[in-house]
């Protein structure tokens, strides 16, 4: 992460993800990722397309795709979520971010 702004790696992290929840990555980064209605019994309206993230043992594994990449997916409102296509993903996700 280095040398770039922490806003514009969460924007590609989150770029990132909505592909690959999509199915437009290859299967061995959507293979990790699991819903967490698939993990939880019982159902609640925030968890509609909510992503299961299992605690780190480590602190070092906090930074991996799949921690991160879940929890900026998690953090995302679901309209961002239900994009059409990646560049609609794109607006919307700079438009949410100017307006916080």
């Amino acid at each position: 992460m280095d040398g770039i702004p922490r806003t514009c790696y969460i924007y590609m992290k989150a770029i990132q993800m909505f592909k690959t929840i999509r199915g437009d990555a290859p299967d061995y980064l959507r293979s990790p990722f699991t819903c967490a209605t698939d993990k939880h019994a019982r159902l609640l309206r925030s968890s509609n397309f909510q992503l299961y993230t299992a605690k780190p043992r480590l602190e070092i594994y906090q930074n991996i795709f799949v921690c991160l990449g879940s929890s900026v997916w998690n953090s995302l409102p679901s309209y961002i979520h239900n994009s059409n296509s990646v560049q609609h993903c794109k607006a919307l996700y700079l438009r949410w971010v100017n307006s916080k």
